[in-house]
């Protein structure tokens, strides 16, 4: 059988497979080719590309925002956190017990100034004392007064009164003018 099957082959000639590439060839080259709408010129891949890098960056001003809001919310958390911690007695008491030691140690610190000034005060109390009696006493004068018309008035009336007798007189220069005689 294998004989019988080799005989109804014919065998094909490079003649003939030549032929035949050049009909092929022939028939392509007649037929025109087709234009290309100006749609179809933009792959599809790159329409979609870009869409998603749009999309993407709408997605990183968002999320920008929203880190901006939560740092904002972390830092009022970490201040309320402080306030509570504050209104915790424990730490109440131990800042009050903080106060109170450095008031007394300001305490200490004043009353040993007071002693060292009531040291001072007793020895100034004592030292002036003896330096009294160690001194002469000076007498004071009086210094004389600025106007000098006054005190020159008051010098004659203090002479006239001395050197002269009982109602030659007149205090009162009202009285010099009436001539009546003065009354012993």
């Amino acid at each position: 059988m294998r004989i019988v099957e080799q005989e109804n082959k014919s065998q094909v000639s490079s003649e003939d497979l030549l032929e035949l590439l050049q009909t092929k060839r022939e028939e392509g080259a007649l037929l025109p080719e087709r234009k290309r709408p100006f749609l179809s010129g933009f792959p599809l891949a790159t329409t979609a590309l870009g869409i998603m890098i749009v999309a993407l960056g709408i997605m990183v001003i968002i999320l920008k925002s929203d880190i901006a809001v939560l740092k904002y919310d972390i830092t009022d958390l970490k201040n309320l956190r402080a306030q509570v911690a504050s209104l915790d007695p424990t730490t109440q008491v131990k800042t009050i017990e903080s106060r109170l030691g450095d008031m007394k140690k300001e305490k200490d610190a004043i009353r040993e100034e007071m002693a060292q000034l009531q040291a001072e005060l007793e020895t100034i109390k004592t030292e002036p004392k003896k330096e009294i009696h160690k001194t002469p006493n000076r007498v004071r004068h009086r210094p004389p007064s600025t106007n000098t018309k006054v005190r020159k008035a008051m010098n004659e009336e203090v002479l006239l009164k001395k050197a002269s007798p009982r109602g030659m007189l007149f205090s009162d220069f009202s009285h010099a003018a009436s001539l009546d005689l003065i009354p012993k």
